[in-house]
């Protein structure tokens, strides 16, 4: 494929100043916004400085983002499948602090002592996951009886949100190292009526959070459903028996359960580069590395399967990166059960 410099020069600057601002919309809760017939200025009450507010419409406007209509405005069908996406700016935009200050983190210190913005990140993974993932992973389990969702790295709640309206007499409980997390999450399943657990508490300690998952009553012809959404890489600290090990500790903490898990996949430099204009993946690997998580590579995973008692059951690949010798997932589902 042809490369022309000048659209790959743009496109990087362009990056610097769209991916804040459509992180600050997403944010904010003002997205939705955009996806009305037609919307103003006015619209965004919470703005005090519209003239600002109006000279960014005008910067997206030509952008082909949004359109101007006299004293409206318009989103384009491009910008909707931009604004759609606003959950990937957001993850992104959340590990500003490891790039703000780069003479200072390169230069004045000898290790890194940051962290990403966890409240960015923790909505922008709820908004991409809810519209790119959890509606599959709940199609996989459609079938199920289920008692209990459990969700280990539970996010801001919307995997549980969904997945209440198609088990809506299950209990759940919702787990996550982030204290700001589970508070999130908290809000966004105050109104489902079934009973409800929040736990504050690492992944990694299978033996603390299955502990209080066996506390919850169910039927005895009802399943644990357990999701693990993304966090494999952080459990892994980069090496594959660390996960081998959380697995098995699962299957003896609560050996019938249905797991669901979601994870990324880690690409070799050329892969990353020859596949650059179709994939995020670049910019996300580099912030999962900087930031210590030991995201694994697809077939490394598949390959570890072997060694745990769980077996695959069901699988759905996202975002396929293909080259000469087989084709790699961005992203899989895995649904789990013992044989």
């Amino acid at each position: 494929m042809k490369i022309n410099p000048r659209i790959e020069i743009i496109s990087l600057m362009r990056g610097f100043l769209i991916c804040p601002i459509l992180s600050f919309f997403l944010k904010n809760d003002l997205i939705k916004i955009f996806f009305k017939k037609e919307f103003s200025i006015k619209d965004f009450k919470i703005i005090s400085n519209k003239k600002y507010l109006k000279n960014i419409f005008l910067y997206m406007s030509s952008l082909g983002i949004i359109i101007p209509k006299k004293e409206k405005y318009k989103t384009t069908k491009l910008g909707k499948k931009i604004l759609y996406r606003a959950g990937s700016f957001l993850i992104l935009h959340s590990y500003k602090p490891y790039i703000n200050d780069l003479e200072s983190l390169l230069i004045k210190r000898k290790s890194l002592n940051v962290e990403c913005v966890r409240k960015e990140n923790v909505l922008g993974s709820g908004s991409i996951n809810n519209k790119k993932f959890f509606p599959n992973a709940i199609n996989l389990i459609k079938k199920e009886k289920i008692g209990l969702i459990a969700d280990i790295g539970c996010g801001d709640g919307n995997y549980l949100l969904q997945a209440s309206k198609k088990f809506p007499n299950a209990k759940i409980f919702a787990s996550d190292i982030s204290k700001i997390a589970v508070s999130e999450a908290r809000k966004k399943l105050k109104k489902i009526k079934t009973e409800k657990k929040f736990f504050t508490c690492d992944a990694t300690n299978v033996f603390k959070w299955s502990n209080e998952i066996k506390k919850i009553d169910i039927n005895k012809n009802e399943k644990v459903l357990i999701s693990i959404w993304f966090i494999l890489h952080e459990i892994s600290k980069s090496k594959i028996s660390n996960i081998k090990n959380f697995f098995k500790k699962l299957f003896l903490a609560i050996p019938n359960s249905i797991i669901l898990i979601g994870e990324i996949s880690d690409f070799n430099l050329d892969e990353l580069s020859r596949n650059k204009a179709f994939s995020i993946m670049p910019e996300f690997l580099f912030f999962h590395n900087i930031s210590g998580q030991g995201v694994m590579d697809y077939f490394a995973l598949k390959k570890m399967l072997t060694d745990v008692p769980q077996k695959l059951k069901k699988e759905l690949k996202f975002d396929v990166i293909k080259n000469k010798r087989n084709a790699k997932p961005s992203a899989f589902i895995w649904k789990l059960e013992k044989d």
